[in-house]
């Protein structure tokens, strides 16, 4: 399949060659802070919880992800989105240094509660990273744009994930995480003097009042294909998240040490982001000559062959190779592809709608994935998790083919975005 050849020019102002540098730096930072919160705050919670413990702290993940969606939807629609990342960074900052000086004074709870705070942190600011760049580029510009900043964010994880290591070896895995204080202090400030830079994507005459705390519910509920979006991402998470329980299990069993468990942990992600970058420095030509449809279609497909190829060789070198590859798709075609399905809705699903299906559905993932997971082990069903994950890849598969089917449609009548290619 290739693209139109009477596809129009893209046209570049310099307002989005400064946007497009600024979000790639942005991306690098953004990232870096992650990959040092990952493997610090999972080594700490398997040493204090052990990996028994991974279900009740996925069920606090999906509470709080509802909590902080309600929270975020208040702002998104009429804060710009700049303005509203430095001030989750800055409050990310707080928050993180709160409870490592908890962690300091021995208190058990600020490890359960580092470990949630990580997993909500980045979620809202990659969902705002991604709300503002739906706002200023169209689907031109992003099909290129979009992979190269999954490549810039992978940079950014793979230089930590080298690092973490021999810091949590020299310093100790708690010292290596308290580099997450300045590192979030500083990109908070840098991206409000970014915003002054390049201009708010929302002028001040057409921001909204604050919407009610249940808009964001009502606008996925009115959108059948919000709706899809939803139980794909819900579909694909759950999957995933069982793979990952038995991931940091064995994870636990074969490395018992704390510190050695952290430099594991930041070398299995290392190649995460390797392998990752590989497939974002192909993101543009692959969305460009397969389109987005054949794209979303290839990726739970060669999931099941991954999952399928670890049910049959259940080892630790397998689970990793399957978490790699899950990871790696995730974090570049996967990305691109489905952010590039928002383009031709409105503003109010881009941003309200669009937070409860990205930033509440991920986490709520790990909620029933955590229920699941305690009632085959209850009764004694745990055998059963790998066949329940390869049925979800399943749903995943069938739940796309539906979403691109109306996504070609939206993209045909929608004037939110430019001509969307031939073969979509």
């Amino acid at each position: 399949m290739h693209p139109s050849p009477h596809e129009p020019v893209t046209t570049w102002h310099r307002v989005d060659i400064l946007r497009a540098v600024g979000l790639g730096l942005l991306a690098f930072v953004l990232l870096g802070t992650y990959a040092i919160a990952r493997p610090t705050s999972e080594s700490l919670f398997l040493k204090e919880y052990t990996s028994k413990a991974l279900p009740s702290v996925w069920l606090a993940v999906a509470f709080v992800a509802l909590i902080v969606v309600a929270l975020y939807n208040r702002y998104a629609s009429w804060m710009p989105m700049l303005r509203l990342f430095g001030w989750v960074s800055l409050g990310s900052t707080l928050i993180v240094a709160l409870l490592l000086w908890a962690q300091h004074l021995k208190i058990r709870e600020a490890t359960f509660a580092l470990y949630v705070w990580k997993d909500v942190y980045v979620v809202v600011l990659v969902e705002i990273f991604w709300g503002y760049a739906n706002q200023v580029f169209d689907l031109r510009k992003a099909r290129w744009l979009y992979g190269l900043f999954c490549v810039m964010g992978s940079l950014g994880g793979l230089v930590a994930n080298l690092g973490v290591g021999p810091l949590a070896r020299s310093w100790g895995t708690t010292r290596a995480a308290s580099l997450l204080v300045p590192l979030l202090f500083v990109m908070g400030l840098a991206v409000w003097g970014f915003e002054k830079l390049v201009g708010a994507e929302i002028p001040a005459s057409a921001r909204k009042e604050k919407p009610a705390w249940g808009d964001g519910v009502r606008i996925v509920l009115q959108s059948p294909y919000l709706w899809l979006v939803f139980l794909l991402i819900l579909c694909a998470q759950i999957a995933t998240n069982s793979m990952d329980y038995q991931y940091n299990r064995m994870l636990e069993q074969t490395y018992p040490q704390t510190d050695q468990r952290t430099a594991i942990v930041g070398q299995v992600y290392a190649v995460i982001d390797v392998v990752a970058i590989v497939f974002q420095f192909l993101t543009g030509p692959i969305l460009r000559w397969f389109g987005v449809s054949a794209t979303l279609l290839l990726i739970p497909a060669t999931l099941l062959l991954a999952l399928g190829a670890y049910l049959m060789t259940p080892t630790f070198g397998m689970i990793a190779f399957a978490k790699i590859f899950d990871k790696s798709m995730g974090y570049s075609l996967f990305r691109a592809a489905k952010e590039i399905l928002y383009l031709p809705l409105s503003h109010d699903e881009k941003t309200q709608g669009k937070a409860i299906v990205d930033v509440f559905s991920y986490r709520a993932a790990k909620g029933f994935a955590s229920i699941l997971l305690m009632l085959l082990v209850a009764w004694h069903w745990g055998h059963l998790l790998g066949g329940i994950s390869l049925l979800l890849l399943v749903g995943w598969l069938l739940l796309t083919v539906e979403i691109v089917r109306r996504y070609r449609r939206l993209g045909q009548v929608s004037n939110a975005v430019d001509t969307a290619p031939s073969n979509d």
